[in-house]
Protein backbone atom coordinates (compact mmCIF):
# COMPACT_ATOMS: atom_id res chain seq x y z
CA UNK A 1 0.00 0.00 0.00
CA UNK A 2 1.14 3.50 -0.75
CA UNK A 3 0.75 6.85 0.93
CA UNK A 4 -2.54 7.64 -0.85
CA UNK A 5 -6.05 6.25 -0.58
CA UNK A 6 -7.81 4.65 -3.54
CA UNK A 7 -11.41 5.67 -2.92
CA UNK A 8 -12.86 5.59 -6.44
CA UNK A 9 -14.50 2.16 -5.81
CA UNK A 10 -16.37 3.71 -2.87
CA UNK A 11 -17.93 6.57 -4.82
CA UNK A 12 -21.00 4.59 -5.89
CA UNK A 13 -21.74 3.97 -2.20
CA UNK A 14 -21.91 7.60 -1.19
CA UNK A 15 -24.99 9.78 -1.17
CA UNK A 16 -26.55 11.33 -4.28
CA UNK A 17 -24.64 14.61 -4.22
CA UNK A 18 -21.38 12.66 -3.94
CA UNK A 19 -20.12 14.31 -0.74
CA UNK A 20 -18.31 12.09 1.75
CA UNK A 21 -15.70 12.33 4.48
CA UNK A 22 -12.73 10.17 5.42
CA UNK A 23 -11.06 10.01 8.80
CA UNK A 24 -7.59 8.52 8.34
CA UNK A 25 -6.71 7.23 11.79
CA UNK A 26 -3.46 5.63 12.86
CA UNK A 27 -1.76 4.97 16.17
CA UNK A 28 0.11 8.22 15.88
CA UNK A 29 -2.12 10.69 14.03
CA UNK A 30 -5.51 11.58 12.60
CA UNK A 31 -6.31 13.36 9.36
CA UNK A 32 -9.70 14.40 8.07
CA UNK A 33 -10.62 14.66 4.38
CA UNK A 34 -13.66 15.90 2.47
CA UNK A 35 -14.41 14.37 -0.89
CA UNK A 36 -16.79 14.57 -3.80
CA UNK A 37 -16.97 12.70 -7.07
CA UNK A 38 -14.38 15.16 -8.40
CA UNK A 39 -12.12 16.17 -5.51
CA UNK A 40 -10.54 14.96 -2.31
CA UNK A 41 -8.89 17.41 0.09
CA UNK A 42 -7.57 17.42 3.62
CA UNK A 43 -9.61 19.61 5.96
CA UNK A 44 -8.38 21.08 9.23
CA UNK A 45 -10.84 20.50 12.07
CA UNK A 46 -10.91 22.93 14.97
CA UNK A 47 -9.92 21.33 18.30
CA UNK A 48 -9.06 17.98 16.68
CA UNK A 49 -5.73 16.64 17.93
CA UNK A 50 -3.36 15.86 15.09
CA UNK A 51 -1.20 13.29 16.84
CA UNK A 52 -1.13 10.94 19.79
CA UNK A 53 2.04 12.34 21.38
CA UNK A 54 0.69 15.89 21.63
CA UNK A 55 -2.57 14.60 23.11
CA UNK A 56 -0.78 12.51 25.72
CA UNK A 57 1.67 15.28 26.54
CA UNK A 58 -1.17 17.74 27.11
CA UNK A 59 -2.98 15.22 29.29
CA UNK A 60 0.18 14.43 31.28
CA UNK A 61 0.83 18.13 31.82
CA UNK A 62 -2.72 18.62 33.10
CA UNK A 63 -2.45 15.58 35.37
CA UNK A 64 1.00 16.69 36.53
CA UNK A 65 -0.41 20.00 37.67
CA UNK A 66 -3.20 18.18 39.48
CA UNK A 67 -0.71 15.81 41.15
CA UNK A 68 1.49 18.67 42.30
CA UNK A 69 -1.51 20.46 43.76
CA UNK A 70 -2.65 17.28 45.53
CA UNK A 71 0.81 16.13 46.65
CA UNK A 72 1.02 15.22 50.32
CA UNK A 73 3.18 17.26 52.68
CA UNK A 74 5.81 14.53 52.97
CA UNK A 75 6.11 14.04 49.21
CA UNK A 76 8.23 11.23 47.86
CA UNK A 77 11.92 10.75 47.26
CA UNK A 78 11.22 9.74 43.66
CA UNK A 79 10.21 12.85 41.69
CA UNK A 80 8.59 10.68 39.00
CA UNK A 81 6.34 8.81 41.39
CA UNK A 82 3.15 10.59 42.35
CA UNK A 83 0.86 9.77 45.24
CA UNK A 84 -2.03 7.71 43.95
CA UNK A 85 0.11 6.04 41.27
CA UNK A 86 0.25 2.28 41.64
CA UNK A 87 2.93 -0.02 40.29
CA UNK A 88 2.98 -3.79 40.04
CA UNK A 89 -0.23 -5.66 39.35
CA UNK A 90 -2.65 -4.10 36.91
CA UNK A 91 -2.72 -3.28 33.23
CA UNK A 92 -0.10 -4.63 30.91
CA UNK A 93 1.86 -2.33 28.63
CA UNK A 94 -0.44 -3.31 25.75
CA UNK A 95 -3.55 -2.43 27.76
CA UNK A 96 -1.97 0.88 28.72
CA UNK A 97 -1.12 1.65 25.08
CA UNK A 98 -4.68 0.82 23.98
CA UNK A 99 -5.92 3.19 26.69
CA UNK A 100 -3.61 5.88 25.26
CA UNK A 101 -5.08 5.33 21.80
CA UNK A 102 -8.59 5.61 23.23
CA UNK A 103 -7.52 8.78 25.01
CA UNK A 104 -6.48 10.10 21.57
CA UNK A 105 -9.66 8.91 19.81
CA UNK A 106 -12.07 10.60 22.23
CA UNK A 107 -11.11 14.22 21.43
CA UNK A 108 -10.87 13.33 17.71
CA UNK A 109 -14.44 12.04 17.82
CA UNK A 110 -15.67 15.04 19.82
CA UNK A 111 -14.16 17.48 17.31
CA UNK A 112 -15.65 15.59 14.35
CA UNK A 113 -19.09 15.49 15.94
CA UNK A 114 -18.91 19.25 16.36
CA UNK A 115 -17.80 19.75 12.74
CA UNK A 116 -20.28 17.30 11.20
CA UNK A 117 -23.24 18.09 13.47
CA UNK A 118 -25.72 18.91 10.67
CA UNK A 119 -24.03 16.84 7.96
CA UNK A 120 -25.73 13.88 6.27
CA UNK A 121 -22.77 12.75 4.12
CA UNK A 122 -21.14 9.43 5.10
CA UNK A 123 -17.91 9.24 7.08
CA UNK A 124 -15.46 6.49 6.13
CA UNK A 125 -12.94 5.41 8.75
CA UNK A 126 -9.60 4.45 7.19
CA UNK A 127 -7.05 2.68 9.33
CA UNK A 128 -5.88 -0.67 10.57
CA UNK A 129 -8.62 -3.02 11.66
CA UNK A 130 -7.86 -3.09 15.39
CA UNK A 131 -8.41 0.71 15.63
CA UNK A 132 -12.05 0.46 14.47
CA UNK A 133 -13.51 -0.87 17.75
CA UNK A 134 -11.33 1.51 19.78
CA UNK A 135 -12.58 4.53 17.82
CA UNK A 136 -16.14 3.24 17.77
Amino acid sequence: MGQQFHIKPLLHLVNKDGNFYVLALSQKNAKFFAGTGHSFNEVQVENMPQDLEATLLEDLLQKGVQHRIARSKGGTSNPFQHPGSFHGRGSTNQDRYLAYILQFCNPVDTALHEKLREEKAPLVLAGVEYLFPIYQ
